[in-house]
Formats: structure tokens, sequence, C-alpha cells
């Protein structure tokens, strides 16, 4: 990718976000766009339609999620996987209605089931049991992941 290139990382306080930010940094990308959350609430897609209109990225790093830990995922997993599915609608679709040409989506360890074959065949994602720390609620299948960025894509 061309170093010029306008690059959004949603999530880029995070832990994997941060790190992709430095890593870009380090590489000679001066043109990254980030906003926290107090800038840019994901889960409203009038504000991000807002902030694509305005930015138009080149690409995207979708590393941006609702975390919380084990005790959180268990106790509010219905909150997890909407507020996560919206985050993903809503700059998957807004990257896709403005051309985005390249889009990078993360996902957590969390969504992958804990006991597959390693490597892990692609059939092999759908199956359970996941761990206990990640029940298959709190976050989007990959299958599902995957099917949403190909769909627009």
């Amino acid at each position: 990718m061309d170093k010029n290139a306008k690059i959004y990382i949603a999530g880029h306080h995070g832990l994997v976000g941060s790190a992709i930010w430095n890593n870009l940094k380090a590489r000679g990308y001066e043109n990254l766009v980030g906003r926290s959350h107090k800038e840019l609430d994901l889960l409203d897609p009038v504000q991000v339609k807002k902030f694509f209109d305005e930015e138009q990225p080149d690409a995207v790093v979708l590393a941006a999620a609702h975390v919380g830990g084990i005790m959180a995922n268990l106790q509010y997993r219905a909150d997890f996987i909407y507020k996560n599915l919206q985050i993903q609608q809503n700059v998957i679709g807004e990257s896709w209605r403005h051309g985005v040409k390249k889009l990078l989506f993360l996902g957590s360890t969390c969504i992958y089931p804990g006991e597959a074959p390693q490597p892990m065949p692609f059939l092999k994602l759908q199956y359970r049991p996941y761990t206990h720390a990640s029940p298959s609620l709190h976050h989007p299948s990959p299958v599902q992941q995957e099917n949403l960025s190909r769909a627009f894509h």
C-alpha cells in the first residue's frame, strides 16, 4: 500500500489497534486516522457515515470491539454480540459504500473453538465447543464475520 494512503484504524487505542498503528508509523505510514470512542461512537451509524464522508479513507483496519473480560462476557452476552455486530455492520458497510480499497477485519481469539486442531481447517470454525470464557453468543462467529465481509466486498 502506498505510504501516503489514508488508513483509518478503528480501535487504535486498544491493544491490537495501537500495535498496528505503531507498526505502520514505524514503517513510514504517516496518513493514519484514529478516533477515540468519545470522538466517534462506532455504534452510531449516523456518526460512522459522517466520519467516512469527511475522511474518505483508502484503507480501514477494524480492530475495534466491545470488550470486557470473562465475567462481563458471561454476564452480558446479548450486549456483547449486539454491540460487536453493530460496530462491524457500521464500519464494514460504510467502507463498502465509500469505496475503501482495503479492509483488514480482526477478530478476537475468543471466537475460535478452544480444542480445534492447528492449523485449523475453515470448517472447524462453525463447530463447538468454545472455551468457557467465550460462549458463542458474545462475539460473532468467524463464519459470520467472513460472510459479512464477503457480502460487501
